[in-house]
């Protein structure tokens, strides 16, 4: 389904082959979880198939973009069209999904619609571990040999990421004397609106040579960063779920992440939580991990005999499993 196919055609997996217009029939039921909001021609093609009978479903990721118009290049204009794609999509469907609840509540909350006239369902994300390609573990620790103890932040180079949050409470434990303290990696793809993130790791006299970061790594040495950290720092000002939150625990490594949105929900029990504005919490939770090594073994023994987490499989079957009851 494209601006360019007009329709939902049939697609060989084998041969990447678009085929026939697929026909539906009254009583069909159609399930999105793509980005269709990129393409204008979706929601009016979906219409036409709900008037003709055809139960159309949603998956919602968050909306971030309506309710943080400044973390995008695109500002309102991105977060009026999110909303009201949000609106019209919600109109259109018999019941939808949410990856958290806390995005589930920001949809009613920004469409005005009430549970009782549109069921939305929340579903867990997986958050298994890809089996991965070989890597040459002594080759990997050539190239990553340098960054000695670490600890690590994954997510994209993005103002939202809140990277400067990490920024700011290495600066303050620098201030404070406290120097002795894991470096501080930071992998993620280019993004945008970062606050010229790399420029200053490399040039504030107070960080530099204790935070690097990574871009266009791959799954393994990403593998390798994550079984090889002390613990992880996840400061995102803002999420639908919190995956590298998830990662981190199935890797047996405890996380310090935001206070915020989805982020509480993951495990609760097991994440230590800051508040995404206030370094001081980062630094106080950096300091404390890295000083106390005894603390952290028990935290991350803990993580690793109980979090069980999801998987993609349970995701799938959960979501099919409402579509039959309907």
């Amino acid at each position: 389904m494209d601006e360019e196919l007009q329709g939902f055609r049939n697609f060989d997996l084998e041969t990447c082959q678009t085929g026939a217009v697929v026909e539906f029939e009254s009583g069909d039921r159609v399930f999105s979880c793509g980005a269709n909001w990129a393409f204008a021609c979706y929601n009016p093609v979906v219409r036409g198939l709900v008037a003709s009978g055809v139960d159309f479903y949603q998956l919602f990721y968050d909306m971030i973009p309506s309710l943080f118009p400044h973390f995008y290049e695109q500002a309102e204009g991105y977060g009026n069209y999110m909303g009201s794609w949000t609106r019209e999509t919600l109109e259109l469907v018999k019941s939808s999904f949410a990856i958290s609840e806390a995005t589930r509540q920001d949809v009613y909350a920004w469409t005005g619609v009430s549970p009782e006239s549109k069921e939305i369902a929340v579903v867990r994300l997986g958050d298994e571990l890809d089996a991965l390609e070989s890597v040459d573990e002594g080759e990997v620790e050539k190239k990553f040999g340098y960054l000695g103890d670490f600890i690590l932040s994954v997510g994209t180079l993005e103002l939202r990421k809140n990277h400067a949050a990490l920024l700011n409470a290495y600066r303050l434990l620098d201030a404070d004397g406290k120097r002795e303290l894991p470096n501080l990696v930071i992998v993620g793809r280019p993004g945008w609106l970062n606050n010229s993130l790399e420029f200053q790791c490399q040039h504030d006299p107070a960080i530099k040579g204790k935070v690097f970061v990574l871009s266009d790594i791959s799954d393994g040495e990403l593998d390798y960063l994550y079984r090889k950290c002390q613990f992880t720092v996840f400061p995102s000002l803002y999420e639908g779920w919190g995956l590298p939150i998830a990662e981190s625990l199935r890797y047996g490594k405890q996380c310090v992440a935001s206070s915020t949105s989805s982020m509480v929900e993951i495990a609760p029990n097991l994440v230590r939580f800051a508040h995404p504005l206030k370094p001081d919490e980062w630094a106080s939770h950096i300091f404390e991990l890295a000083s106390n090594r005894t603390m952290l073994a028990s935290e991350n023994e803990l993580i690793g005999s109980t979090y069980t987490g999801s998987t993609w499989d349970a995701c799938a079957r959960t979501i099919l499993h409402k579509l039959i009851e309907q």
